[in-house]
């Protein structure tokens, strides 16, 4: 069973199939990438913190890398600019021949608001592009169509794509609830699987992060009263719910008495037991999986002890005397919210 970090890029990306417009008084050869309904959309207007930057731009192509014996057929390009529209910088080399991506790396002095503007500088196919803010504090301000941005394994149809959201994030403990954390790559990602686009779930399930941990991995102080670093990211909730998967396959071997566990299984009990997000539809989304994984309720479904009742107290003393209803509380062991309680053999 396989579990992977869904990444921590948010809903920094753009995805689309790459409409045309010819502009020459902004760039003198290719088309520019049309972001809505008028030629005049050729910008995508993002807010920057200050810090240090990287976009990656890819769009669907051949890799020379990989073995293609043609390589790149449309080579694409990815310009940024100042909000008042001067070109700040692009990066333009010719991918033709080679592989489909370009990396754009920079810093940002202090928050400002740029655009982006993608350019098909070779070619006439209407690829299929995406981009992803890998590194950086960005706001994407317009035209956020596809704004997934798990990429590799987790997408992987056999792999577990684990978000991440603070450990405290649940109800008896907090009142601001529930919430993926809003750094945690959503899904959605189109996946060619023979030459067919498709649109898998991802990311599957929610673990926590914020835990504490003995190493100091730099990362931000958090207040929880004890002097132990956290561990923040999905990388810190995938292996949470990993753990939580390895109980699975042990307790599925000790209690329903399975030689084998498969992946399947695993994946299917994780999903079943997940508590849901009661602000997003449905029983799946992009942000939140099928929902946050719960252990405890993991393991119930197959090793829930039988109840036992061990004290009975008469709500209201006296009343057990006469003809009149009294409430009756029952104390016991392994008392669950679906546990019922029979008299005389009705419940």
């Amino acid at each position: 069973t396989y579990f992977s970090s869904a990444g921590n890029f948010g809903k920094q990306s753009y995805e689309s199939v790459f409409t045309g417009v010819t502009n020459s008084s902004v760039i003198a050869t290719g088309q520019i990438h049309r972001y809505g309904s008028t030629a005049a959309d050729i910008y995508q207007s993002v807010n920057l913190k200050p810090g240090s930057y990287t976009i990656v731009l890819q769009w669907s192509d051949e890799f020379s890398s990989l073995g293609s014996a043609t390589g790149v057929q449309t080579d694409m390009d990815l310009y940024l600019l100042g909000a008042n529209g001067f070109t700040l910088f692009g990066f333009n080399r010719s991918n033709l021949f080679g592989d489909p991506f370009e990396v754009c790396p920079f810093t940002a002095e202090q928050e400002t608001n740029a655009k982006i503007m993608v350019v098909r500088a070779a070619g006439t196919s209407n690829v299929r592009f995406k981009y992803i803010i890998f590194r950086g504090d960005a706001t994407i301000l317009d035209y956020q169509t596809g704004n997934s941005s798990i990429v590799g394994h987790p997408n992987a149809n056999g792999a577990i794509a684990v978000g991440a959201m603070l450990y405290a994030n649940i109800p008896q403990f907090t009142p601001v609830w529930p919430g993926v954390a809003s750094f945690s790559s959503r899904g959605g990602t189109s996946t060619l699987t023979n030459n067919v686009f498709s649109t898998r779930n991802k990311p599957e399930l929610i673990g926590p992060n914020g835990t504490n941990t003995t190493v100091n991995l730099g990362g931000a102080a958090f207040n929880d009263g004890d002097p132990y670093p956290n561990f923040f990211g999905t990388s810190a909730a995938a292996p949470h719910v990993a753990a939580v998967g390895a109980l699975l396959i042990q307790g599925r071997k000790k209690f329903n008495l399975q030689s084998t566990v498969t992946p399947a299984e695993i994946r299917q009990h994780l999903i079943s037991s997940a508590g849901k997000f009661s602000y997003l539809p449905g029983n799946f989304s992009f942000e939140g999986g099928y929902g946050y994984v719960q252990a405890d309720s993991a393991v119930q479904q197959i090793a829930n002890a039988k109840p036992i009742a061990d004290t009975l107290i008469a709500v209201t003393s006296g009343a057990q005397n006469g003809s009149v209803p009294f409430q009756v509380k029952i104390k016991g062991k392994y008392l669950t919210p679906t546990t019922q309680i029979y008299v005389g053999g009705a419940p």
